[in-house]
């Protein structure tokens, strides 16, 4: 094994992301290493920031699992991370980087911080920082940011405004400025399980012209953390841009996070700007609350992309989120759920990830991303979908994990159509493992746990490997089926140890007559138990008499939903 460990950045302040990516790793047992390889990672941050776990999957934020995966350093200090790299067949190779963080009290010493209150409260504030006091107007505030400047907000205060600036403008610009941080100071109160406080500075804008609150744009390392940001409601209305974005990140924005921030209302909450105009890099969106937008909650696209422990949640009229490029992407331990919730005969996504048309040379193919450990709620018909966004797109994805993720047919707010395929591929050189789809309360509809397919001009889909998921229903439907390849393919999926379980649904089938598959060791039963704990809580970790122990075959997953290693026994277990 050779290992290629290449971080995006190796010092910085905090709160410091860091993108690592390990995609040019060989190993001479496999072609495919991306997929093939078990890539173990220790960020040296026991500690990893306010609150050690990610809310949504429960695991632990100082490890990591894949080809390419991300941090946030919260906390100055010097961090040994350490990828460890094992091929299933006794090799194994390990590799470290430091990683330094600067605290940023010093590197925003004196002047360099501005404190800013409604009132005259200081509390809390970095001594030696300037004090602005008195701020009663929000419109105030961009004359005291500026490249190498640290704002911080009072904890407890808020602002409210309606402006009347027109399109695409914003009330905050940080455009143009390095080194920006935009946060908070004072007391955290009541800290969720996202660390989010409830006494975070609060904007509120209260009309429905287009601007935004903040914008950055040809801007680097900027940190926008720990705000409030609410929208006047845009349910009722049916002017599409109206309400603007809480944030506009455009025009070739470079090392951006928001982090901890709460969102609702607007048109988009987290928006960037359009493929055919700029590019963007390590874009990080963390441990945010995003919800309500009319829209989506996020328009977004960059190479290096960063998106953790977030919950994205109930858009009025479109998907939740919707992904435009992403070249080397995490998306982990998210929460995505509540699509379309007026507009419920369209039918959205809870995650559209899809690529710049091959006819945009600013961008590459949308290549090298993880998506895991999150939980899509039932945004009907497809909960998520990994493709061009329509068929006269010439767009490009491939290589492209999924797994350990929660598809969950009666999760979160759920509009009047059903989900029937929780996730189609149009993609080439996809995994699908570990992960669980369960139909239960979805209705008496036909249920495909993954369809391939073909669209438009795009090339046909190839690669599709599907290994150790498991798919359930507990009520009574027509039908349910693990893989819908359709006609148009003609490289096989391959289909291995997945469970299918649906005890009071008419036909539980591995697949539907269509494309082809090469399949082994799958357990697909209407009468027979698979022995699992609790499906009724969704716990379905194997009782130790079920037969589905030791009985799969060996295939590329090496560590089950909960990270545990496989094989845990003589053989892989099936599901």
């Amino acid at each position: 094994i050779t290992i290629s460990l290449i971080p995006s950045r190796i010092s910085g302040i905090a709160p410091l992301s860091v993108f690592f990516d390990a995609t040019a790793t060989t190993a001479s047992v496999t072609t495919r290493p991306f997929h093939e390889l078990l890539y173990g990672w220790d960020f040296g941050d026991p500690v990893a920031g306010i609150i050690g776990i990610w809310n949504v999957s429960g695991k632990s934020k100082n490890v990591d699992t894949g080809p390419v995966a991300a941090h946030v350093f919260n906390n100055p200090g010097q961090y040994t991370v350490i990828l460890t790299v094992k091929d299933g067949q006794g090799g194994l190779a390990t590799k470290p980087v430091t990683i330094d963080v600067q605290d940023s009290n010093v590197a925003f010493s004196g002047l360099n911080t501005v404190c800013v209150s409604k009132t005259t409260d200081f509390i809390g504030c970095p001594t030696g920082a300037q004090q602005v006091g008195n701020l009663v107007n929000i419109n105030n505030l961009p004359s005291h940011i500026g490249s190498n400047k640290r704002i911080l907000l009072r904890r407890g205060d808020s602002w409210s405004y309606a402006p009347a600036l027109g399109s695409d403008t914003a009330i905050i610009p940080v455009t143009g400025m390095t080194n920006v941080i935009i946060g908070a100071y004072g007391s955290c109160a009541n800290p969720n399980a996202q660390g989010i406080c409830s006494n975070a500075p609060f904007i509120d804008k209260t009309n429905t012209d287009d601007s935004d609150v903040f914008h950055t744009g040809n801007s680097n390392n900027v940190r926008i953390m720990d705000l409030r940001l609410r929208g006047v409601s845009c349910i009722s209305t049916e002017q599409l841009h109206a309400c603007g974005s809480a944030i506009e990140y455009g025009l070739n924005s470079e090392s951006i996070l928001f982090i901890r921030m709460q969102i609702e209302g607007f048109n988009v909450g987290i928006s960037g700007s359009s493929t055919q105009t700029s590019l963007h890099d390590q874009l990080a969106i963390v441990d945010s609350d995003i919800s309500k937008a009319y829209n989506m909650q996020a328009y977004i696209g960059s190479d290096r992309m960063i998106l953790l422990g977030n919950n994205l949640r109930d858009s009025a009229e479109s998907a939740v989120v919707r992904v435009w490029t992403a070249y080397k992407a995490v998306l982990k331990h998210n929460s995505f759920s509540g699509s379309s919730l007026q507009h419920p005969d369209a039918g959205r996504q809870a995650l559209k990830f899809h690529a710049a048309d091959e006819s945009n040379t600013l961008h590459r193919h949308t290549q090298y991303d993880v998506i895991a450990d999150n939980i899509f709620g039932g945004s009907a018909p497809w909960p998520v979908i990994i493709g061009p966004q329509n068929g006269a797109s010439n767009e490009i994805l491939s290589d492209i994990i999924f797994e350990n993720n929660r598809n969950l047919a009666n999760y979160g707010s759920l509009n009047i159509r059903k989900v029937d395929e929780p996730l189609r591929i149009i993609a080439r050189n996809v995994t699908v493992r570990n992960n669980i789809f369960d139909a239960t309360g979805n209705g008496d509809l036909s249920y495909y746990a993954v369809t391939v397919e073909k669209e438009g001009i795009v090339p046909i889909p190839s690669g599709i490997y599907i290994h150790n998921n498991l798919i359930y229903r507990s009520d009574s439907s027509s039908s349910i089926t693990l893989a819908y390849p359709t006609g148009d393919i003609t490289d096989p999926l391959k289909v291995y140890n997945n469970v299918i379980y649906a005890p009071n649904t008419n036909s539980v089938t591995l697949k539907l007559n269509a494309g082809p598959i090469v399949e082994s060791n799958n357990f697909v039963s209407k009468t027979i138990d698979p022995k699992w704990v609790n499906p009724a809580e969704r716990d379905f970790h194997l009782q130790p008499t079920s037969s589905l122990i030791n009985a799969g075959i060996t295939v590329p997953v090496f560590d089950d939903f909960e990270g545990n290693f496989r094989p845990q026994g003589l053989a892989w277990d099936i599901g």
